[in-house]
This record gives C-alpha cells, sequence and structure tokens, in this order.
C-alpha cells in the first residue's frame, strides 16, 4: 500500500484534523490530500506516470499548491 492510499484511509477514518503547524498557521490533513491529489493530476497531464521521475523546485511551504 502506498502513502497516498493510507492518507486516504485516514482521512476516511478520523475525518478532517489538524495536523501541521507552519509559521503559525494551521494546516489540515484534508487540505494537505487535496494538494496532493491536485499535484499527482498535473503530474499526470504532463505525462507523468508510475515509474516516471521528475524535480519539483518550490518554496518550502505546505500551501505551495494552493490556487489563488
Amino acid at each position: 500500500m502506498d502513502l497516498a492510499r493510507l492518507a486516504e484511509q485516514a482521512a476516511a477514518r478520523l475525518g478532517e484534523r489538524r495536523t501541521l503547524h507552519f509559521e503559525g498557521e494551521w494546516h489540515t490533513n484534508l487540505e494537505t490530500l487535496d494538494r496532493a491529489r491536485r499535484l499527482q493530476r498535473s503530474f499526470s497531464e504532463l505525462g507523468l506516470g508510475p515509474g516516471r521521475i521528475a524535480a519539483l523546485c518550490v518554496a518550502n511551504h505546505p500551501s505551495i499548491a494552493r490556487r489563488t
């Protein structure tokens, strides 16, 4: 089982929880899971899938994938 599936199962079992406090701001497990899913979809749209290698260089912040 991969980490994504474990995160989805934990979210289904436990509901939304505050899990990360970064620079004075709380982030929930569901927010993090949503960001990870969006990033996966973006990579998939670029043709990247299982077994492919990609590099991502971004600022160190949990909300980097947040759309504004």
